[in-house]
């Protein structure tokens, strides 16, 4: 399995796609917007929910995170496989890149008057499945508590901007 992502990598290099910060951004931007939107349409799950914007009740909503944990395992085999320098900058810009999709959508979402209606769970999902799956990545190549720290600290630090 290590050589399919080994080779999946290798691809994704030969091809330009994360060569160059424009191509990485645009990469990560518009993997996040579809794995977003992928997760969202949803089937219905058993039961009922009160609806917000009316008395009645309306089906619950049962997410796919299919791409979303896969997104979040790719963002993590590139992470591990980079340079030791290039690291922390390419799990800051991955984590810049979501937040700032989760922030655009919310300010798209009030400008039309929906924010009450947007769904955040894709977007706590891509932020759990990448702590969870670099902390133990950290762990399991003894990274030490100085750089699995720092890489917790880039996940606060985006968390807090998140609120602003």
């Amino acid at each position: 399995q290590k050589t399919n992502y080994r080779d999946y990598l290798t691809l994704l290099q030969q091809k330009g796609v994360l060569k160059g910060d424009e191509n990485a951004d645009r990469f990560f931007r518009v993997t996040t917007e579809l794995c977003v939107e992928s997760s969202l349409t949803a089937v219905s799950g058993p039961g009922m929910e009160e609806s917000k914007n009316n008395a009645g009740k309306v089906p619950k909503k049962q997410l796919s995170y299919t791409a979303i944990d896969a997104f979040s395992k790719l963002v993590v085999h590139l992470v591990k496989y980079a340079d030791a320098r290039a690291k922390p900058s390419l799990l800051s810009k991955v984590l810049e890149i979501v937040s700032g999709v989760l922030k655009k959508e919310l300010e798209n979402r009030k400008a039309r008057g929906l924010e009450v209606t947007m769904d955040q769970r894709p977007y706590f999902r891509i932020f759990l499945d990448l702590q969870q799956d670099l902390t133990a990545s950290y762990e399991a190549e003894n990274l030490g508590n100085e750089q699995t720290l720092a890489m917790l600290q880039r996940f606060a630090d985006v968390y807090h901007r998140v609120l602003q």
